[in-house]
C-alpha cells in the first residue's frame, strides 16, 4: 500500500516511526517536517521539565537537540517563554 510502512516486528527504528507519523498525520502536512519533529521534541521536553529533576541541558539532549542554544531557540519559538521560566512555574 502506498503511504504505509509494513511493520512485521516490534523492533523498527525511530526514523521509520517519525517518517511514518510525519507522512500520515494531516497536521504534519501543513508545516515542514522539521517543525513537526521540533514540536514532538518540545512536547517531550515540557513533560520532562515538569516531571523530572534533570537539568535543562540534560533534557535538551534527551529530546534530541544537539545544543542548548538550539533547544532554547526552538522552545521559545513554540512556547513564547524560555525553558527556565517554564520550569519555575
Amino acid at each position: 500500500m502506498v503511504g504505509q510502512i509494513p511493520v512485521r516486528s516490534r523492533g523498527f527504528s525511530r526514523i521509520q516511526t517519525f517518517c511514518h507519523v510525519g507522512y500520515t498525520k494531516p497536521a504534519a502536512r501543513s508545516r515542514s517536517f522539521r517543525d513537526y519533529i521540533n514540536r514532538l521534541r518540545i512536547n517531550k521536553a515540557l513533560w520532562m521539565l515538569a516531571e523530572s529533576k534533570l537539568s535543562i541541558l540534560d533534557i535538551s539532549y534527551e529530546c534530541g537537540f544537539d545544543s542548548i542554544r538550539s533547544f532554547n531557540r526552538v522552545f521559545k519559538q513554540i512556547m513564547n517563554t524560555t525553558p527556565t521560566e517554564y520550569k519555575r512555574k
